[in-house]
Protein backbone atom coordinates (compact mmCIF):
# COMPACT_ATOMS: atom_id res chain seq x y z
CA UNK A 1 0.00 0.00 0.00
CA UNK A 2 2.89 2.26 0.73
CA UNK A 3 4.23 1.48 -2.31
CA UNK A 4 1.69 2.19 -4.28
CA UNK A 5 0.91 5.74 -2.32
CA UNK A 6 5.04 6.41 -3.86
CA UNK A 7 4.61 4.98 -7.28
CA UNK A 8 1.03 7.60 -7.19
CA UNK A 9 3.39 10.95 -5.65
CA UNK A 10 6.15 10.12 -8.25
CA UNK A 11 3.36 10.22 -11.29
CA UNK A 12 2.09 13.77 -9.54
CA UNK A 13 5.17 15.08 -9.07
CA UNK A 14 5.89 14.28 -13.00
CA UNK A 15 2.34 15.37 -14.13
CA UNK A 16 3.17 18.63 -12.26
CA UNK A 17 6.34 19.39 -13.86
CA UNK A 18 4.62 18.31 -16.85
CA UNK A 19 1.66 20.93 -16.16
CA UNK A 20 4.26 23.68 -16.02
CA UNK A 21 6.27 22.90 -19.56
CA UNK A 22 3.00 22.84 -21.13
CA UNK A 23 1.84 26.37 -19.16
CA UNK A 24 4.78 27.91 -20.89
CA UNK A 25 3.92 26.35 -23.76
CA UNK A 26 0.65 27.42 -24.07
CA UNK A 27 1.30 31.00 -23.05
CA UNK A 28 3.59 30.86 -26.03
CA UNK A 29 0.20 29.60 -28.36
CA UNK A 30 -2.33 31.76 -26.42
CA UNK A 31 -0.07 34.97 -27.65
CA UNK A 32 -0.02 33.62 -31.00
CA UNK A 33 -3.94 33.17 -30.99
CA UNK A 34 -4.31 36.42 -29.97
CA UNK A 35 -3.73 37.79 -33.23
CA UNK A 36 -6.67 39.79 -34.83
CA UNK A 37 -8.73 37.92 -36.77
CA UNK A 38 -9.66 39.40 -40.64
CA UNK A 39 -13.79 39.59 -40.47
CA UNK A 40 -15.90 36.01 -40.94
CA UNK A 41 -18.47 35.88 -43.01
CA UNK A 42 -22.29 36.36 -42.38
CA UNK A 43 -24.12 33.41 -40.66
CA UNK A 44 -23.50 31.78 -36.92
CA UNK A 45 -20.89 29.57 -36.91
CA UNK A 46 -21.76 25.73 -36.16
CA UNK A 47 -21.57 24.71 -32.16
CA UNK A 48 -19.10 22.00 -30.82
CA UNK A 49 -19.23 20.04 -28.22
CA UNK A 50 -16.72 18.38 -26.65
CA UNK A 51 -16.56 13.99 -25.75
CA UNK A 52 -16.98 12.59 -22.21
CA UNK A 53 -14.50 11.05 -21.48
CA UNK A 54 -15.23 7.31 -19.30
CA UNK A 55 -13.04 7.42 -16.47
CA UNK A 56 -12.23 3.53 -17.00
CA UNK A 57 -9.97 4.67 -19.81
CA UNK A 58 -5.81 3.90 -19.14
CA UNK A 59 -3.68 6.54 -19.17
CA UNK A 60 -2.13 5.17 -22.88
CA UNK A 61 -5.74 4.50 -24.24
CA UNK A 62 -6.09 8.23 -23.88
CA UNK A 63 -2.64 9.50 -24.76
CA UNK A 64 -3.08 7.87 -28.34
CA UNK A 65 -6.50 9.30 -28.80
CA UNK A 66 -5.40 12.70 -27.79
CA UNK A 67 -2.86 12.17 -30.59
CA UNK A 68 -5.08 11.01 -33.48
CA UNK A 69 -7.84 13.19 -32.87
CA UNK A 70 -7.31 16.23 -30.11
CA UNK A 71 -11.07 17.02 -29.71
CA UNK A 72 -12.61 13.83 -31.40
CA UNK A 73 -14.25 13.74 -34.69
CA UNK A 74 -15.11 17.45 -34.09
CA UNK A 75 -11.45 18.79 -34.53
CA UNK A 76 -11.29 21.37 -37.75
CA UNK A 77 -10.08 20.24 -40.95
CA UNK A 78 -6.80 21.34 -42.86
CA UNK A 79 -7.98 22.44 -46.06
CA UNK A 80 -5.67 21.72 -48.86
CA UNK A 81 -3.42 25.14 -49.84
CA UNK A 82 -4.04 26.98 -53.75
CA UNK A 83 -0.78 25.88 -55.30
CA UNK A 84 -1.04 22.00 -54.46
CA UNK A 85 -2.33 19.62 -56.67
CA UNK A 86 -4.62 16.91 -55.59
CA UNK A 87 -3.79 13.31 -55.99
CA UNK A 88 -6.29 10.31 -57.14
CA UNK A 89 -5.25 7.01 -57.00
CA UNK A 90 -2.30 7.61 -56.36
CA UNK A 91 -1.23 9.72 -59.59
CA UNK A 92 -0.85 13.38 -59.61
CA UNK A 93 -3.46 14.82 -62.56
CA UNK A 94 -2.10 18.30 -63.13
CA UNK A 95 -5.63 19.65 -64.87
CA UNK A 96 -4.03 18.24 -68.64
CA UNK A 97 -5.76 15.26 -68.76
CA UNK A 98 -9.62 15.29 -68.60
CA UNK A 99 -11.15 12.97 -65.87
CA UNK A 100 -12.99 10.08 -66.18
CA UNK A 101 -16.38 11.56 -66.18
CA UNK A 102 -15.60 13.61 -69.11
CA UNK A 103 -14.42 11.26 -70.61
CA UNK A 104 -17.45 9.00 -70.81
CA UNK A 105 -19.53 11.42 -71.83
CA UNK A 106 -21.09 12.64 -75.18
CA UNK A 107 -19.11 15.52 -77.07
CA UNK A 108 -22.24 17.27 -77.25
CA UNK A 109 -23.31 17.21 -73.16
CA UNK A 110 -19.50 18.25 -72.80
CA UNK A 111 -20.13 21.26 -75.26
CA UNK A 112 -23.35 22.03 -73.57
CA UNK A 113 -21.72 21.60 -70.09
CA UNK A 114 -19.12 23.94 -71.01
CA UNK A 115 -21.23 26.58 -72.42
CA UNK A 116 -23.46 26.37 -69.54
CA UNK A 117 -20.51 26.91 -66.95
CA UNK A 118 -19.77 30.05 -69.21
CA UNK A 119 -22.74 31.53 -69.28
CA UNK A 120 -22.72 30.85 -65.18
CA UNK A 121 -19.58 32.67 -64.83
CA UNK A 122 -20.74 36.08 -66.38
CA UNK A 123 -21.66 37.15 -62.69
CA UNK A 124 -18.60 36.59 -61.27
CA UNK A 125 -16.05 39.32 -61.17
CA UNK A 126 -12.41 39.73 -62.08
CA UNK A 127 -10.56 41.25 -59.07
CA UNK A 128 -8.05 43.98 -58.44
CA UNK A 129 -4.51 42.33 -58.48
CA UNK A 130 -3.26 44.19 -54.82
CA UNK A 131 -6.79 43.32 -53.85
CA UNK A 132 -5.82 38.98 -55.00
CA UNK A 133 -2.79 39.46 -53.09
CA UNK A 134 -3.72 40.69 -49.76
CA UNK A 135 -6.17 37.40 -50.08
CA UNK A 136 -3.23 35.59 -50.64
CA UNK A 137 -1.44 37.21 -47.49
CA UNK A 138 -4.32 36.46 -45.39
CA UNK A 139 -4.67 32.77 -46.63
CA UNK A 140 -1.11 31.88 -45.75
CA UNK A 141 -1.87 33.44 -42.23
CA UNK A 142 -5.19 32.08 -41.77
CA UNK A 143 -3.58 28.74 -42.77
CA UNK A 144 -0.67 29.06 -40.36
CA UNK A 145 -2.66 30.32 -37.65
CA UNK A 146 -5.28 27.00 -38.05
CA UNK A 147 -2.16 25.18 -37.56
CA UNK A 148 -1.19 26.93 -34.33
CA UNK A 149 -4.45 26.36 -32.77
CA UNK A 150 -4.07 22.71 -33.93
CA UNK A 151 -0.96 22.05 -32.05
CA UNK A 152 -2.69 24.53 -28.90
CA UNK A 153 -5.56 22.35 -28.69
CA UNK A 154 -3.59 19.07 -28.78
CA UNK A 155 -1.36 20.79 -25.51
CA UNK A 156 -4.58 21.22 -24.05
CA UNK A 157 -6.07 18.11 -24.91
CA UNK A 158 -2.93 16.78 -23.12
CA UNK A 159 -3.44 18.70 -20.00
CA UNK A 160 -6.74 17.65 -20.02
CA UNK A 161 -5.85 14.19 -19.72
CA UNK A 162 -3.19 15.44 -17.06
CA UNK A 163 -6.27 16.71 -14.99
CA UNK A 164 -8.14 13.46 -15.59
CA UNK A 165 -5.37 11.57 -13.85
CA UNK A 166 -4.75 13.87 -11.00
CA UNK A 167 -8.07 13.48 -10.37
CA UNK A 168 -8.70 9.67 -10.41
CA UNK A 169 -4.81 10.23 -8.19
CA UNK A 170 -6.80 12.31 -5.49
CA UNK A 171 -9.89 9.72 -5.27
CA UNK A 172 -8.52 7.84 -2.78
CA UNK A 173 -6.96 10.29 -0.97
CA UNK A 174 -8.47 13.17 1.37
CA UNK A 175 -6.76 15.97 0.26
CA UNK A 176 -9.94 18.30 -0.76
CA UNK A 177 -7.62 21.23 -1.90
CA UNK A 178 -5.56 18.97 -4.69
CA UNK A 179 -8.74 17.37 -5.93
CA UNK A 180 -10.45 21.36 -5.93
CA UNK A 181 -7.30 22.08 -8.07
CA UNK A 182 -7.53 19.41 -10.40
CA UNK A 183 -11.03 19.84 -11.13
CA UNK A 184 -10.60 24.26 -11.34
CA UNK A 185 -7.20 22.93 -13.64
CA UNK A 186 -10.17 20.66 -15.66
CA UNK A 187 -12.13 23.46 -16.41
CA UNK A 188 -9.61 25.81 -17.50
CA UNK A 189 -8.20 23.19 -19.89
CA UNK A 190 -11.44 22.81 -21.19
CA UNK A 191 -12.70 26.34 -21.34
CA UNK A 192 -9.53 27.30 -23.15
CA UNK A 193 -9.96 24.28 -25.77
CA UNK A 194 -13.49 25.30 -26.55
CA UNK A 195 -12.42 29.08 -27.81
CA UNK A 196 -9.17 27.22 -29.05
CA UNK A 197 -12.30 25.23 -30.97
CA UNK A 198 -14.50 28.71 -31.95
CA UNK A 199 -11.18 30.22 -32.93
CA UNK A 200 -10.49 27.73 -35.51
CA UNK A 201 -13.69 27.30 -36.64
CA UNK A 202 -13.77 31.06 -37.75
CA UNK A 203 -10.46 30.72 -39.07
CA UNK A 204 -11.99 28.29 -41.08
CA UNK A 205 -14.68 29.54 -42.20
CA UNK A 206 -12.63 32.50 -43.26
CA UNK A 207 -10.19 30.72 -45.40
CA UNK A 208 -13.29 28.90 -47.12
CA UNK A 209 -14.26 32.43 -48.20
CA UNK A 210 -10.99 33.68 -49.12
CA UNK A 211 -10.74 30.91 -51.42
CA UNK A 212 -14.36 30.57 -52.97
CA UNK A 213 -13.44 34.39 -53.54
CA UNK A 214 -9.86 33.39 -55.64
CA UNK A 215 -12.32 30.36 -57.04
CA UNK A 216 -14.56 32.82 -58.55
CA UNK A 217 -11.47 35.24 -59.35
CA UNK A 218 -10.23 32.41 -61.87
CA UNK A 219 -13.26 31.53 -63.07
CA UNK A 220 -14.42 35.10 -63.95
CA UNK A 221 -10.82 35.41 -65.88
CA UNK A 222 -11.46 32.05 -67.55
CA UNK A 223 -14.14 33.05 -68.83
CA UNK A 224 -13.14 36.46 -69.62
CA UNK A 225 -10.34 34.50 -72.13
CA UNK A 226 -12.66 32.45 -73.49
CA UNK A 227 -14.85 35.58 -74.56
CA UNK A 228 -11.65 36.59 -75.97
CA UNK A 229 -11.11 33.54 -77.70
CA UNK A 230 -14.00 33.36 -79.41
CA UNK A 231 -14.10 37.55 -80.55
CA UNK A 232 -10.46 36.43 -81.86
CA UNK A 233 -11.85 33.69 -83.94
CA UNK A 234 -14.80 35.20 -85.07
CA UNK A 235 -12.43 37.98 -86.37
CA UNK A 236 -10.13 35.82 -88.14
CA UNK A 237 -13.01 33.98 -89.76
CA UNK A 238 -13.90 37.66 -90.78
CA UNK A 239 -10.72 38.24 -92.54
CA UNK A 240 -10.82 34.50 -93.85
CA UNK A 241 -13.61 35.35 -95.73
CA UNK A 242 -12.85 39.05 -96.91
CA UNK A 243 -9.34 37.66 -98.35
CA UNK A 244 -11.63 35.05 -100.14
CA UNK A 245 -13.61 37.60 -101.79
CA UNK A 246 -11.45 39.52 -102.60
CA UNK A 247 -9.14 36.62 -104.30
CA UNK A 248 -12.68 35.82 -106.48
CA UNK A 249 -12.57 39.32 -107.22
CA UNK A 250 -9.18 39.46 -108.45
CA UNK A 251 -9.88 36.48 -110.56
CA UNK A 252 -12.66 37.58 -111.79
CA UNK A 253 -10.91 41.01 -112.74
CA UNK A 254 -7.96 39.24 -114.72
CA UNK A 255 -10.55 37.53 -116.48
CA UNK A 256 -12.39 40.24 -117.60
CA UNK A 257 -9.30 42.33 -118.71
CA UNK A 258 -7.78 39.05 -120.71
CA UNK A 259 -11.32 38.61 -122.44
CA UNK A 260 -11.32 42.50 -122.89
CA UNK A 261 -7.78 42.29 -124.45
CA UNK A 262 -8.28 39.55 -126.60
CA UNK A 263 -11.22 41.27 -127.92
CA UNK A 264 -9.17 44.47 -128.60
CA UNK A 265 -6.53 42.45 -130.51
CA UNK A 266 -8.57 40.62 -132.79
CA UNK A 267 -10.25 44.22 -133.64
CA UNK A 268 -6.79 45.67 -134.06
CA UNK A 269 -6.04 42.88 -136.42
CA UNK A 270 -9.37 42.59 -138.06
CA UNK A 271 -9.88 46.53 -138.75
CA UNK A 272 -6.39 47.99 -138.81
CA UNK A 273 -6.19 51.76 -140.48
CA UNK A 274 -3.45 52.91 -143.31
CA UNK A 275 -0.83 52.24 -142.57
CA UNK A 276 1.53 55.78 -142.35
CA UNK A 277 3.69 54.50 -145.07
CA UNK A 278 1.18 54.61 -147.60
CA UNK A 279 -0.07 58.56 -145.59
CA UNK A 280 3.14 59.41 -146.86
CA UNK A 281 3.19 57.80 -150.21
CA UNK A 282 -0.30 59.69 -151.28
CA UNK A 283 0.46 63.40 -149.58
CA UNK A 284 3.91 63.40 -151.04
CA UNK A 285 5.57 62.62 -154.72
CA UNK A 286 4.82 59.05 -155.93
CA UNK A 287 7.71 56.46 -155.18
CA UNK A 288 7.85 53.18 -157.60
CA UNK A 289 6.89 50.45 -155.46
CA UNK A 290 9.01 48.14 -153.81
CA UNK A 291 8.33 44.18 -153.54
CA UNK A 292 8.79 44.61 -149.57
CA UNK A 293 5.96 47.30 -150.42
CA UNK A 294 4.03 45.40 -152.56
CA UNK A 295 3.74 42.41 -150.46
CA UNK A 296 2.42 44.51 -147.85
CA UNK A 297 -0.13 46.34 -149.82
CA UNK A 298 -1.46 42.71 -151.04
CA UNK A 299 -2.11 41.64 -146.94
CA UNK A 300 -4.02 44.52 -145.95
CA UNK A 301 -5.77 43.80 -148.86
CA UNK A 302 -6.52 40.49 -148.45
CA UNK A 303 -7.16 41.07 -144.44
CA UNK A 304 -9.87 43.73 -145.56
CA UNK A 305 -11.33 41.59 -148.03
CA UNK A 306 -11.77 39.09 -145.54
CA UNK A 307 -13.26 41.33 -142.77
CA UNK A 308 -15.54 42.18 -145.28
CA UNK A 309 -16.40 38.84 -146.31
CA UNK A 310 -16.39 38.14 -142.57
CA UNK A 311 -19.03 41.16 -141.90
CA UNK A 312 -21.19 39.98 -144.69
CA UNK A 313 -21.45 36.35 -143.49
CA UNK A 314 -22.43 38.01 -140.06
CA UNK A 315 -25.17 40.13 -141.55
CA UNK A 316 -26.44 36.80 -143.48
CA UNK A 317 -26.44 34.93 -140.51
CA UNK A 318 -28.38 37.64 -138.31
CA UNK A 319 -31.21 37.93 -141.10
CA UNK A 320 -31.46 33.91 -140.74
CA UNK A 321 -31.97 33.45 -137.38
CA UNK A 322 -34.85 36.76 -137.61
CA UNK A 323 -36.99 34.77 -140.11
CA UNK A 324 -36.08 31.40 -138.45
CA UNK A 325 -36.96 33.31 -135.04
CA UNK A 326 -40.52 34.91 -137.16
CA UNK A 327 -41.46 31.69 -138.00
CA UNK A 328 -40.85 29.91 -134.90
CA UNK A 329 -43.41 32.21 -133.42
CA UNK A 330 -45.33 32.09 -135.92
CA UNK A 331 -45.61 27.94 -135.69
CA UNK A 332 -46.43 28.03 -132.07
CA UNK A 333 -49.17 30.99 -132.39
CA UNK A 334 -50.76 28.14 -135.01
CA UNK A 335 -49.95 25.03 -132.93
CA UNK A 336 -51.96 26.76 -129.82
CA UNK A 337 -54.50 27.96 -132.26
CA UNK A 338 -55.13 24.04 -133.09
CA UNK A 339 -54.63 22.95 -130.01
CA UNK A 340 -57.50 25.38 -128.63
CA UNK A 341 -59.57 24.56 -131.75
CA UNK A 342 -59.19 20.75 -130.93
CA UNK A 343 -60.21 20.62 -127.26
CA UNK A 344 -63.69 22.97 -128.74
CA UNK A 345 -64.50 20.11 -131.44
CA UNK A 346 -64.43 17.76 -128.44
CA UNK A 347 -66.34 19.88 -126.51
CA UNK A 348 -69.09 19.91 -129.34
CA UNK A 349 -68.65 16.65 -130.32
CA UNK A 350 -69.29 15.58 -126.77
CA UNK A 351 -72.53 17.79 -126.61
CA UNK A 352 -74.16 17.01 -129.88
CA UNK A 353 -74.05 13.37 -129.01
CA UNK A 354 -75.45 13.73 -125.89
CA UNK A 355 -78.05 16.01 -127.28
CA UNK A 356 -78.60 12.87 -129.76
CA UNK A 357 -79.12 10.43 -126.79
CA UNK A 358 -81.13 12.69 -125.10
CA UNK A 359 -84.02 13.24 -127.90
CA UNK A 360 -84.02 9.72 -128.72
CA UNK A 361 -84.61 8.95 -125.23
CA UNK A 362 -87.08 11.63 -125.27
CA UNK A 363 -88.90 10.11 -128.40
CA UNK A 364 -89.34 6.69 -127.24
CA UNK A 365 -90.41 8.29 -123.67
CA UNK A 366 -93.02 10.59 -125.72
CA UNK A 367 -94.25 7.33 -127.26
CA UNK A 368 -94.78 5.04 -124.36
CA UNK A 369 -96.12 7.79 -122.05
CA UNK A 370 -98.65 8.21 -125.54
CA UNK A 371 -99.61 4.68 -125.49
CA UNK A 372 -100.41 4.56 -121.96
CA UNK A 373 -102.13 7.67 -122.01
CA UNK A 374 -104.74 5.91 -124.36
CA UNK A 375 -105.74 3.27 -122.27
CA UNK A 376 -105.30 4.85 -119.12
CA UNK A 377 -107.17 8.18 -117.95
CA UNK A 378 -106.08 11.85 -118.33
CA UNK A 379 -102.95 12.73 -115.80
CA UNK A 380 -100.45 15.38 -116.21
CA UNK A 381 -96.86 14.98 -118.04
CA UNK A 382 -94.37 13.77 -115.42
CA UNK A 383 -92.60 16.79 -114.23
CA UNK A 384 -89.29 14.55 -113.05
CA UNK A 385 -88.66 13.78 -116.88
CA UNK A 386 -89.10 17.47 -117.84
CA UNK A 387 -86.95 18.89 -115.00
CA UNK A 388 -84.04 16.23 -115.85
CA UNK A 389 -84.02 17.14 -119.55
CA UNK A 390 -84.20 20.59 -118.58
CA UNK A 391 -81.16 19.82 -116.37
CA UNK A 392 -79.00 17.87 -119.18
CA UNK A 393 -79.84 20.29 -122.08
CA UNK A 394 -78.50 23.52 -120.16
CA UNK A 395 -75.68 23.97 -121.84
CA UNK A 396 -77.07 23.90 -124.92
CA UNK A 397 -80.93 25.39 -125.64
CA UNK A 398 -82.84 22.97 -127.69
CA UNK A 399 -85.98 22.79 -128.81
CA UNK A 400 -87.69 19.60 -127.47
CA UNK A 401 -90.74 18.11 -129.06
CA UNK A 402 -93.72 18.30 -126.39
CA UNK A 403 -95.33 15.57 -126.16
CA UNK A 404 -99.39 15.25 -127.97
CA UNK A 405 -101.94 16.05 -125.89
CA UNK A 406 -104.73 13.85 -125.46
CA UNK A 407 -108.46 14.26 -126.29
CA UNK A 408 -110.61 13.59 -123.56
Amino acid sequence: MAAECMNKTQKCTSTSNNNNSNNSVNNTNNNLSNKDLPPTPPGPPPSFSLPTRSRRRTESNSETDSMTSPTGSLAPMMLPAMGTNLTRNGSTNGGIIPQDVLRSMDPKDVQRVVSSTVIASRVYKVLNPEHIESLKKEQEGLQQFVEAMNVSLHIETRMRDASYSLIRLHECNLNIDAVKAANSQLHATTFKMDQIVQKSQQAMWRLMAIQRLLLQHETAVLNAGLRRLDNENRDLSRAVMNLETARGQEKEEKLRWKKEHTRLKVQSILLTPTSPITATAASEVPVPPTPQLQLVQEQLSAMENYAKELSEDVLQKDEKLGELRSELVAVKGWADDFEASLQQAKKDSSSDATVAVVEKTLQEQSRLTYSRRRTLPSSPPPPLLARRVRQMTTPRPLTLPRTPRLLE
